[in-house]
């Protein structure tokens, strides 16, 4: 039983597996699986991708630089703005270097280059806006671009206006460069309207139908009616609402008339300068159905504007068709019966009651600022003076149409302060 008992374990033990152990399985094949990084691999080797990134954005950025310095704004210089700007388009001094280059590039090119030129810019734009929908910079820039461009797309900035705020109609960048497009686009463009998207479709009621307006504020009207009624709290759609409606310009009215038998003059005050030039006169007198040849000079001989009766001021809002305001404030009534304290509606029905006429809504725009103000104490100072600012409005108003022209605001400022003290009282 001593036949090398213990000699024979060892043997086992150095060279072959014990047979009394079960043998281990053998490893499984490697190939054809994904070898996974740890945590500490992952993180250096983003490291290192920063690392490279930055060295790149640094060595981009110290090159731009050094181009500026020198004056080299050629096509070189516009592909390194592109590799910064595609990346951060917040980089405000490089989008003044790429106007530069742009301005020199324009002056040495044919109309066609120039086309073309603007339309890679406004190509690179959307690119850059993808990164950052709410830049600064790029909005600008692009509002820069469209009145460089030869033959501006109208049409073609309003769809990509549609396509920014279907994503986010909180972006007032986009709402503010919706403004700038009507604002330049001609009224009798046939233009893509329709703002398709989750926004439109979910609003809790239809807005009401707007009387007949120019064909461009029109549909803006209906788009941003579709807006405000989808988020009532938008403020971007309630100032480009606001916009809209005080885009028109008046036209100009005689606000005063003054005839001097003494001088054998003629006295007119206009809401707006008129050109008074000799050979460029708009201004023609009659008496008795026949024109009268006279002599228009301004009040100081030196052929400028001089302001002669101020008017008194009105509202916010400009003078616009009354059919359109009055059906605005329809409409905000309505979204007011669903959001009874929203403040932006609140403060847009005592607006447009200002446009409509400022003395028949009295009463009730003073209403609708004591239900606005409880909606919105934080800012009850400044709901305060607005509303002092109407009383005394008013108070001019009356004076106007009234044969002593007197203005007794001594009620009014009593008035004022008893309403300031009920509402603080009101908080405490």
């Amino acid at each position: 039983m001593h036949l090398g008992g213990e000699h024979s374990v060892k043997a086992w033990g150095s060279s072959h597996p014990s047979p009394f152990t079960q043998p281990s399985p053998p490893d499984p094949p490697q190939h054809g699986r994904l070898k996974v990084k740890t945590t500490e691999e992952q993180a250096e080797a983003k490291r290192l991708e920063r690392e490279k990134k930055l060295r790149q954005y640094v060595a981009a950025t110290t090159a731009i630089f050094e181009k500026r310095k020198m004056g080299q704004l050629d096509k070189e210089a516009l592909e390194l703005t592109n590799q910064i700007l595609g990346v951060n388009p917040d980089f405000a001094t490089l989008w003044n270097f790429r106007r530069e280059i742009i301005l020199r590039l324009e002056g040495e090119g044919s109309p066609e280059e120039r086309q073309s030129l603007c339309r890679g810019e406004l190509s690179f734009l959307e690119t850059c806006l993808r990164v950052n929908p709410k830049s600064y910079g790029t909005w600008h820039h692009r509002c820069w671009v469209m009145g460089h461009v030869p033959h501006p797309d109208w049409a073609r900035e309003l769809e990509l206006c549609a396509k920014f705020l279907e994503s986010d109609e909180r972006n007032f960048h986009c709402w503010d460069y919706r403004r700038f497009v009507v604002q330049r686009a001609q009224a009798s463009l046939s233009l893509p309207w329709a703002w398709t998207g989750a926004g439109a479709s979910q609003r809790r009621k239809a807005p009401r139908p707007i009387p007949h307006l120019s064909s461009l504020a029109l549909p803006e009207l209906e788009l941003v009616q579709n807006a405000f009624f989808t988020d009532p709290n938008d403020q971007s759609a309630w100032f480009y609402h606001r916009w809209l409606l005080g885009r028109a310009e008046p036209e100009p009215t005689i606000l005063c008339v003054y005839v001097s038998r003494e001088d054998s003059s003629l006295a007119v005050a206009f809401s707006q300068p008129v050109v008074v030039t000799p050979g460029s006169c708009d201004l023609l007198l009659f008496a008795d159905e026949a024109p009268l040849a006279v002599n228009w000079r301004t009040p100081d001989g030196r052929n400028r504007p001089g302001l002669m009766w101020p008017r008194p001021p009105r509202c916010e809002l400009s003078v616009e068709k009354s059919t359109v305001l009055q059906s605005e404030l329809e409409s905000c009534k309505e979204l007011q019966a669903l959001e009874p304290e929203n403040k932006w509606c609140l403060l847009t029905i005592i607006l447009l009651m200002r446009a409509l006429d400022p003395l028949v809504y009295e009463r009730e725009t003073l209403s609708y600022f004591d239900t606005l103000k409880a909606a919105d104490p934080m800012r009850s100072a400044y709901l305060d003076d607005l509303r002092s600012r109407f009383l005394v409005e008013n108070s001019i108003l009356r004076m106007e149409y009234a044969e002593a022209r007197v203005v007794d605001l001594s009620g009014r400022v009593r008035e004022h302060k008893a309403w300031g003290r009920e509402r603080t009282s009101g908080r405490s």
